[in-house]
């Protein structure tokens, strides 16, 4: 309620994937349309997916080449619709399967968009492809299965041209809340594959000079859960962010349970460290890089509201500071805008563009009939220009 004012108002956008208000956004996380590279996609969804699966090299070698290669041909598929401005004719995740299983659609495929495929992966397709036995597909399909399987997921990613932008809001000062249902493998993959999608925005800032990067804030709630999805994105976005005017705030109740490489990233980055109450061994591992304090008994025993905390300012650690009792409802009396919490949340989904699940549902169910007039269309016009190029050819008396 102390966002419900005018233009801060019309600044947030809400994604909610609990599939409790019976809307939902969109993404499509191998869209082409904003203009990326595709091996940079195809990178960034494999590593998510590796991520949330625990896929490496060694555990897992055949399932990241397939997944790639076949990532790598989706890829290409959108970004010639692109290139045709038929963007809401993209191909999505879900497409993986019938392009893995369905002969006549990958035949399809590959005989409209060979010829923009470097010659590694056209002869993968053709030479090794064919000898992989069908439950190669296991591993890679079940997975996305679970994902179709789920309404809120089908049509959050079934969408051709999906609305999510988080680099877009970054630029333009958005206020974008992120609402994910839980941490089974199915929100496991979504929060790697967001996670991924943010450092890659955040990084993608270098090309914009340092003055003019917008400041961005990120508040990541219950790391202990997104970190057990995306640990090496996360840990990553605390080194590199803040050279890229991103500012990221970790809130947990154990720091000692995060990964390893997630705490040590934190807190070796951090500007700002600060503990509230809690039992010895959960405040201990901040009480410890506060050289010469006491120990953390004393925090252990604080009131309600009465947080110690260290910052960084023009590069000198203050503090520890203990601060008592600032509350919002104090703090920002002013701002508060009790009577006006609906009109607050409509908008945020106003500026996300949410649809109901169903109507969602439904676009995904089409979007392969989509992708396929796409391919059909790509492929007439591809034997219409071979048939000019033999007329030309021709030798006439």
């Amino acid at each position: 309620m102390y966002l419900a004012r005018g233009g801060v108002m019309a600044r947030i956008a809400r994604i909610d994937l609990r599939g409790q208000g019976g809307g939902v956004s969109s993404w499509n996380p191998i869209s082409m349309h904003h203009g990326r590279a595709r091996h940079e996609v195809v990178e960034d969804v494999v590593d998510a997916f590796a991520s949330a699966f625990r896929w490496d090299d060694a555990s897992a070698p055949r399932a990241l080449a397939i997944f790639t290669e076949a990532l790598t041909v989706l890829t290409t598929i959108n970004a010639v619709a692109c290139r045709e401005q038929r963007f809401d004719d993209q191909a999505t995740l879900f497409h993986i399967r019938p392009l893995l299983t369905d002969d006549v659609f990958r035949a399809e495929v590959l005989a409209a968009v060979g010829e923009d495929l470097d010659s590694e992966s056209r002869a993968w397709w053709h030479t090794v492809a064919p000898t992989l036995p069908p439950d190669a597909f296991a591993i890679i399909l079940n997975p996305l299965g679970r994902l179709a399987a789920n309404p809120v997921t089908r049509a959050f990613l079934g969408r051709g041209r999906g609305v999510y932008d988080i680099r877009w809001a970054m630029d333009y000062r958005m206020v974008v809340w992120i609402c994910t249902a839980g941490s089974g493998p199915t929100d496991r993959f979504l929060v790697a594959l967001i996670a991924r999608d943010l450092l890659r925005a955040g990084r993608s800032r270098v090309d914009t000079p340092e003055a003019e990067r917008v400041p961005f804030s990120g508040c990541l709630d219950e790391m202990i859960t997104l970190a057990g999805s995306a640990s090496g994105s996360l840990a990553s976005m605390f080194e590199d962010f803040r050279k890229f005017r991103v500012h990221l705030h970790g809130m947990t109740q154990l720091l000692g349970r995060l990964p390893q490489s997630v705490q040590q990233s934190l807190v070796q980055n951090a500007s700002t460290l600060g503990t509230t109450r809690g039992f010895r061994a959960a405040v201990t591992p901040i009480t410890d890089e506060w050289d010469g304090y006491r120990g953390p008994a004393h925090v252990a025993a604080l009131p309600q509201y009465h947080p110690y905390a260290s910052f960084t300012v023009r590069g000198l650690r203050i503090g520890r500071i203990r601060i008592e009792g600032p509350h919002l409802d104090d703090v920002f009396a002013d701002l508060a805008c009790p009577g006006k919490a609906a009109a607050l949340e409509a908008a945020a989904d106003a500026r996300a563009q949410v649809r109901p699940v169903d109507e969602l549902t439904e676009q995904a169910n089409k979007q392969l009939g989509r992708v396929r007039g796409l391919l059909s269309s790509l492929s007439s016009a591809s034997t219409i220009r071979s048939s000019i190029s033999l007329i030309k050819q021709k030798d006439y008396p």
